[in-house]
């Protein structure tokens, strides 16, 4: 294997990597809205329960975000500009 080849298997891994470590970030936040809408449902009146509705669906929005991720983990984890941006 050619080192360009080697590079390419790397940075398909780093892609495949972040897809799935968007996908677990996106699976919990989309187990913690749930659960933010479960409790909602105790509440008394209408008043008590808007916070939560209210995070709930933030909390959804979120795991949209995360689960149209296509980002490498090795952009997801850096600081500094991702790599798009570079030819």
């Amino acid at each position: 294997m050619s080192e360009g080849d080697e590079e390419a298997v790397i940075d398909r891994i780093d892609r495949k990597a972040g897809m799935i470590w968007s996908r677990i970030g996106g699976a919990v936040l989309v187990v913690c809205a749930l659960a933010l809408l479960a409790e909602s449902f105790g509440g008394a009146g209408p008043l008590d329960r808007w916070p939560l509705v209210l995070g709930a669906g933030l909390l959804a929005g979120l795991a949209c975000f995360a689960f149209r991720s296509r980002a490498p983990l090795s952009d997801l984890l850096t600081d500094g500009p991702d790599r798009r941006g570079k030819k």
